[in-house]
């Protein structure tokens, strides 16, 4: 029978494909993964189409599926629906559902077998099912190799924060989504900042700024470097500086034009300030979300952004859960940065890192210089599960 969360992943996944075909080439799953026979019966034909129009899937589904997708509408919906979600995320999903179910097939037999006098319970027993997303065993050449070549795709090496700790977790840069997140006023600005500056002598850098006018980001940048209003003012060549109007189209395009004069990293100062599509906030936020991640994953740059985190109602340190407006944060990222403040420190915690270790490091910020600098190493706490 199919529950009601298998439904769900399907229905997401089916979305995000039929919104974006080359998400399916990207992150495929077997056509058997799919309970739900109608939704079978539409990736089937997906596969054979590809990005043709509703009209055109819609004549080539069985009558009885296309009315229990709801015609030609429900599949135009659906296609709406997918704007909002990546397949990669829902991949996953369906990959650990189908691989779950095929488990519990194989223990259902395996307990009928007990009471079996002719089954043959040494086949049962070591011949476990094969499982989706499974990798075949490698020598160590070929683990050093595939170690190799996920090194290779660095865009810029440490260090990235100048927090010690931080930048022995993340190991760089990649192409990829990261979210250093905050209440408002806590310093996610000036880390995005030092960020910028740091990462500016390795590669070139396009900074966002949504949140603050041209003056207080000139005001910051000269803090940071110590500088004086007045004065010969040392230039930045590989920091672009951009203030665009804040829907996600001009964001966009301000971060297209950036990659096409040499920009490795993007930061974006922040999430929640982007305007885009969606029927709620929670939808804009997770097309922002989207839109981001393809910008890094489709043009090889490292996104940097900053986000909100949800007013707490306790003294308790924030979580992931605590991501304002939308759980695609949490899912989508690739490093998630979130910052408090625990007494007179500044407290960064990597919350998550799909490329190291979780940390957690006491900083001190100086205000005067916009600078955030580490207490000490010994503040440095390995958090991995």
């Amino acid at each position: 029978m199919l529950t009601a969360v298998e439904h769900e992943a399907e229905r997401l996944y089916i979305a995000a494909i039929l919104a974006d075909y080359t998400e399916q080439k990207q992150y495929p799953v077997p056509q058997e993964a799919f309970t739900s026979p109608a939704f079978r019966e539409l990736y089937g034909v997906l596969s054979e189409v590809g990005d043709a129009g509703v009209t055109e899937i819609a004549a080539r589904l069985s009558p009885r599926t296309l009315e229990e997708l709801g015609g030609v509408e429900g599949l135009a919906d659906l296609v709406k629906l997918g704007v909002d979600f990546f397949a990669g995320s829902y991949q996953r999903q369906l990959l650990d559902l189908a691989n779950r179910r095929r488990v519990k097939r194989w223990a259902e037999n395996l307990i009928r077998a007990v009471d079996s006098p002719v089954a043959d319970m040494a086949e049962l027993v070591y011949s476990p099912p094969e499982l989706y997303g499974r990798t075949e065993a490698m020598g160590t050449a070929e683990l050093l190799q595939s170690f190799a070549e996920a090194e290779s795709d660095l865009i810029v090496e440490p260090p990235i924060t100048g927090l010690d700790a931080l930048d022995q977790s993340i190991e760089g840069l990649r192409p990829a989504l990261y979210i250093v997140a905050g209440r408002t006023g806590v310093g996610k600005s000036a880390l995005l900042l030092q960020i910028a500056m740091q990462v500016s002598r390795h590669a070139s850098v396009c900074v966002i700024d949504l949140e603050m006018g041209e003056r207080e980001v000139a005001r910051r940048v000269l803090a940071h470097l110590g500088l004086e209003k007045k004065g010969e003012w040392p230039d930045l060549p590989r920091i672009r500086w951009v203030f665009p109007g804040s829907s996600i189209d001009e964001v966009l395009a301000e971060a297209e034009r950036a990659v096409s004069f040499g920009a490795k990293v993007i930061v974006l100062d922040y999430v929640q300030l982007v305007v885009a599509p969606g029927s709620t906030r929670e939808q804009e936020v997770a097309t922002v979300v989207r839109a981001l991640q393809r910008l890094a994953r489709s043009r090889g740059v490292a996104v940097v952004a900053g986000a909100q985190l949800r007013r707490l109602e306790t003294n308790r340190p924030p979580s992931l859960a605590d991501l304002r407006e939308s759980g695609s944060l949490e899912q989508d990222a690739s490093v998630v940065i979130l910052l408090y403040h625990d007494n007179d420190h500044l407290i960064c915690r990597i919350a998550k890192n799909r490329y190291g270790p979780t940390a957690l490091v006491a900083a001190d910020f100086y205000g005067e210089q916009m600078l955030f600098i580490q207490k000490d190493l010994t503040n440095f706490i390995d958090m991995v599960e």
